[in-house]
């Protein structure tokens, strides 16, 4: 059974330390599905750790133009 051990605010982080890599992966649909955002993955065989940063998209629509695509107006 997985568990959180621990959760640690760091500046403008929210750092959440769990016993496995299937509870990350739980948190981070919830997270993606509900806020949207961009996920980076890092697995360190060594250490047998996997670190996942999840970052949420603070303006979407800006870095679509950014990229010299066109948005369409949405509600959300």
């Amino acid at each position: 059974m997985e568990r959180l051990i621990e959760i640690q605010h760091e500046g403008e982080k929210i750092v959440v330390t769990t016993t496995g890599s299937a509870l990350v992966r739980g948190l981070y649909v919830a997270l993606a599905t509900s806020f949207k955002g961009s996920l980076q993955i890092h697995y360190d065989a060594q250490a047998d750790c996997l670190n996942m940063q999840w970052t949420k998209w603070r303006d979407c629509c800006r870095l679509l133009r950014q990229h010299g695509q066109t948005t369409q107006p949405h509600n959300g």
